[in-house]
């Protein structure tokens, strides 16, 4: 019988399709921003469409990154900067390997 690692991880992918795990206090952060992201590119494709039934995803994005404008792109590239920031402090490994 194999065991099933539970340990929580934030799973991320490299450009060539790798899973690759964050590991860090501010591994969840870095995350959550992907995760914003990605909702602000849904809610721009599909109008009306939302990722929750709370806030919508630009309502979140604008509170985040103190901009005033309703335009999504500059959203995105302040969102994207700012997760860059946060990666610095975290630890990139392969899914399939042990950190400790």
């Amino acid at each position: 019988m194999t065991t099933l690692d539970v340990t929580p991880r934030n799973v991320i992918t490299n450009e060539n399709g790798q899973v690759r795990s964050l590991v860090g206090p501010n591994a969840i952060s870095a995350f959550a921003h992907r995760v914003l992201i990605s909702g602000l590119r849904l809610e721009a494709k599909n109008k009306g469409m939302r990722l929750t039934r709370g806030p919508s995803c630009l309502s979140r994005a604008k509170k985040i990154t103190g901009l005033k404008t309703n335009d999504v792109e500059k959203h995105i590239a302040k969102l994207e900067e700012m997760q860059q920031a946060v990666l610095e402090h975290c630890v990139i490994v392969d899914a399939n390997e042990e950190h400790i």
